[in-house]
């Protein structure tokens, strides 16, 4: 396992939205760093549900932030079995690969987030950080312009 680089590990974009019930209790918990109770609910979500989009896709940021990113790519994975659109998905999985310094992933993660959601910034922002990080600044330049666009 490549060794993650904290500073990017952090910027993953959760949800949009605040969500209710027990995946708001559940993300609270995960906010605010109890990482045991938040893990619980994601889990008996999944034990009701093994589909969950949603619930995969947040233990696999928990488990991300807890340092286990090969877990957190499985379950990220599994979300996108379920759900191949949501451009959220590809982008979070695409913050765990650039965290690992694995661009070629990461790149491929942004650049489908990207034409899923081509109006959405956050991809677009992200190749610009990846590119910066192979020290091809013309690249990294050209989705930041757009990024802000």
């Amino acid at each position: 396992m490549t060794a993650l680089d904290p500073q990017i590990a952090r910027r993953h974009v959760v949800l949009r939205g605040q969500p209710t019930g027990k995946l708001g209790q559940a993300l609270d918990y995960h906010r605010a760093g109890d990482y045991m109770r938040a893990e619980r609910i994601y889990r008996r979500m999944l034990k009701k549900d093994a589909s969950d989009c949603q619930a995969l896709h947040l233990l696999g940021l928990l488990r991300h932030d807890q340092g286990k990113s090969d877990e957190a790519v499985s379950l990220i994975r599994r979300a996108i079995q379920y759900y191949p659109t949501q451009e959220l998905l590809y982008l979070n999985l695409g913050v765990i690969f650039e965290s690992r310094h694995c661009y070629t992933e990461a790149i491929a993660c942004y650049t489908r987030a990207m034409k899923l959601a081509p109006d959405e910034m956050f991809p677009y922002f992200n190749l610009g950080v990846v590119y910066g990080a192979l020290a091809e600044p013309e690249m990294a330049a050209a989705y930041f312009k757009r990024a802000i666009d």
